[in-house]
């Protein structure tokens, strides 16, 4: 059984998590979300997938198990939350968030 992963924000760090996850004979890379859609269509292109604009899109119509979330500190907090909500498990890179009022509403979501 794969493990089927998304990702939101496809810019230059997420290459090499994107790079590192499709060598994993168990990790399925199958949906793509960036603000700019040709980079989350290129990345869709590569490794097989969806590619998206909108990560509560994403969320919806993709099964997903696990979310690579790779976008500037300043957009945590959305994302983290309904990924919560859809019980998916996460790698953050970057840190969660950039206040101490968001980050325990994270960390009690999680």
């Amino acid at each position: 059984m794969s493990v089927r992963i998304g990702f939101i924000g496809v810019g230059g760090v997420a290459q090499g998590h994107m790079q590192n996850l499709s060598s994993i004979g168990d990790a399925e890379l199958v949906a793509y979300c960036d603000l700019e859609l040709d980079r989350a269509q290129q990345a869709a292109e590569e490794h097989g997938g969806r590619a998206y604009r909108d990560f509560e899109k994403m969320l919806d119509n993709e099964q997903l198990d696990a979310l690579v979330i790779c976008t500037p500190p300043f957009a945590h907090g959305d994302i983290e939350l309904a990924a919560c909500e859809k019980g998916l498990h996460m790698l953050i890179e970057k840190p969660v968030a950039l206040s101490t009022e968001l980050a325990p509403q994270i960390q009690q979501a999680i």
